[in-house]
């Protein structure tokens, strides 16, 4: 035998516990810390008979025999004051032992353990002819549970209280057993439990009732006893004895083979690497990218990271400090970039000419038919060299490639932004899709062309995390920009020109049926400036869709009427302003 004092602790690893064992894709040897010798991870444990004697101890109990009992325990709550028995109670439940009284002290014994006594019914003491030699009752089906409920402290998950269920496909009961344990327990160790609790209930669905002689006075409860009853041999559990001379016996039938140590019931625990979130990209869309219909301006932005940290914050200061948080975005936007430039194309119908080609680093893309097209759907934004954006959608998506696309069957221009078509799109220029991925941001009026201070980064951290990006940005409230003036024509009456034209509308322009569309502005303003090459010769602000350029105004403008005229017609808003301007040559002759 060897000296309890001189066995050492010598195989401490220096690996982190539960990252060892719990991480299998990092430490090849994670299963064997199971049935291994390593006490990383075990050492705040404690075995049941040390938590059992330490319960009896802080309740000043001295009266009881040792116990020997199995299990591993790494954590109890005694939260209430109780009696020792009331205490003792979830652990008796959680590892199958029984607690009772022999000989003045009290005694601790698993299930099932123990050597089995066998009987015969001529051992059997008939009490009175009426009642007997024995009484053998079952239990109904709908008394016995199908199902087991057991809530436990999960302490591979923050001690968090968790639930654990098994079921069993028994009988044609509906009945579900619960019970609230305030133990440290593995998950997996929990459900082998919740399934032996149903099965043990089925096993012992029979009870027996029979009287015994003295001679059998060395019998205690929970001893497990082999009888024959009803014609065939019975094993039962002793579960209560009543010394009045005789020994009156209750015993429920067992099957031993349920309380064996199993080493399923073990699992590694529950871990995973903790995420490490390197700068979040996140993007500001300063564009109509809701069919131009809000009446208040409004600014989106948009993040993506790998990994995806659950939530972005979005943080607002008019400096360098005194952030406060504006937006939360709940989801990755489908952010990317050209793979190669998209050149110019018509607005106003199909551009079957141009293709886009990205590669998505999340999500898919689907080909639509072209009404869905012209319904909203795949729509996109594509912003340009000079930093305007383009809102488009396409009606072919083909994948070439892993996570790489062509997208065709163009529709340009969306939303009002026919404009941004005037300056390229490079290889590399930012490339998103419109959907519920894109946050709308909190803006007033006041806030229309004020530079902020913009700070981003997973919401899990504060925003002194280096994962957090510093932005500054000011929104010029494109969302509210109006629409170019479309249809321009000009003609000449007595010397005077009259030039009209057809307004556009950010809100309901496409009510075919109506003679005539909602304006979406407060007002009916136009610009129209009269240009000499670059120079603006005259600017008159106008409430309806016409304008005449008397002859005297020409005189005065040109010295005599000209051949042609170049005009650059605006829409104004009371907010935005001027808004996408219109051009044209108007000949006089």
């Amino acid at each position: 035998m060897i000296d309890p004092e001189r066995i050492y602790v010598y195989t401490w690893d220096a690996r982190p516990y539960p990252a060892f064992p719990g991480s299998t894709e990092v430490w090849g040897d994670g299963e064997n810390w199971l049935r291994g010798h390593w006490l990383t991870g075990r050492t705040g444990s404690v075995s049941l008979t040390v938590l059992v004697k330490s319960i009896l101890a802080d309740y000043g109990f001295t009266a009881y025999q040792s116990p020997a009992l199995n299990g591993i325990i790494d954590g109890y709550v005694i939260d209430n004051i109780m009696p020792a028995r009331d205490a003792l109670q979830p652990l008796e439940l959680a590892f199958f032992f029984d607690s009772y009284e022999s000989g003045g002290l009290i005694h601790f014994k698993r299930r099932g353990q123990g050597d089995e006594v066998s009987l015969t019914q001529e051992e059997l003491v008939e009490q009175s002819p009426e009642k007997g030699l024995y009484e053998l009752t079952r239990a109904q089906e709908t008394e016995l549970p199908r199902a087991a409920k057991i809530t436990f402290i999960d302490g591979d998950n923050g001690y968090q209280s968790r639930t654990a269920e098994s079921q069993q496909n028994i009988g044609q009961t509906r009945r579900i057993a619960a019970a609230d344990l305030p133990i440290v327990l593995e998950p997996a160790a929990v459900e082998s439990l919740a399934g032996k609790w149903i099965q043990e209930s089925w096993a012992a669905r029979e009870e027996a009732s029979f009287t015994l002689p003295p001679s059998k006075l060395s019998l205690e409860p929970t001893d497990i006893i082999s009888v024959e009853l009803a014609n065939s041999s019975k094993r039962l559990r002793i579960t209560e004895i009543n010394n009045e001379g005789h020994l009156a016996l209750k015993a429920r039938s067992i099957d031993t083979s349920l309380y064996q140590e199993s080493f399923k019931d073990a699992a590694l625990p529950e871990t995973s690497l903790p995420a490490i979130y390197g700068p979040t990209k996140g993007i500001f869309i300063d564009a109509p990218i809701h069919n131009g219909s809000e009446t208040q301006p409004t600014g989106f932005f948009a993040a993506t990271q790998q990994p995806w940290p659950g939530t972005v914050a979005l943080y607002k200061s008019p400096e360098q400090s005194g952030f406060t948080l504006n937006e939360t975005v709940t989801a990755p936007a489908r952010l990317t970039e050209l793979l190669e430039a998209l050149a110019t194309g018509p607005t106003g119908r199909w551009d079957h000419g141009n293709q886009i080609s990205i590669t998505l680093s999340s999500g898919e893309l689907s080909s639509i038919s072209e009404a869905a097209a012209l319904s909203g759907s795949n729509r996109c934004a594509l912003q340009h060299d000079d930093g305007s954006w383009e809102v488009l959608s396409f009606t072919t998506a083909n994948l070439v490639a892993d996570m790489t696309y062509l997208l065709s069957g163009l529709l340009r221009g969306l939303n009002g932004t026919e404009a941004s078509l005037n300056s390229p799109a490079s290889s590399g220029a930012n490339f998103i899709m419109l959907d519920e991925a894109i946050a709308r941001l909190d803006m007033t009026v006041n806030d229309i062309g004020r530079p902020y201070y913009w700070r981003y980064g997973p919401a899990i951290h504060s925003i002194g995390h280096p994962s957090y990006q510093t932005d500054e940005f000011s929104f010029e409230a494109h969302n509210l920009r109006p629409y170019s003036p479309v249809h321009i024509k000009a003609a000449m009456s007595g010397g005077d020109l009259i030039i009209s034209w057809i307004r556009r509308s950010r809100t309901g322009g496409d009510l075919w049926e109506r003679e005539e569309i909602p304006l979406g502005e407060t007002s009916e303003l136009y610009d129209l400036e009269i240009l000499n090459g670059s120079a603006v010769i005259r600017t008159a602000t106008i409430t309806a869709p016409t304008y005449i350029y008397t002859a005297a105004d020409q005189i005065t403008d040109w010295g005599s009427p000209e051949a042609s005229y170049q005009i650059r017609l605006y829409q104004r808003s009371e907010y935005y302003g001027r808004g996408t301007p219109a051009t044209a040559t108007i000949l006089t002759n």
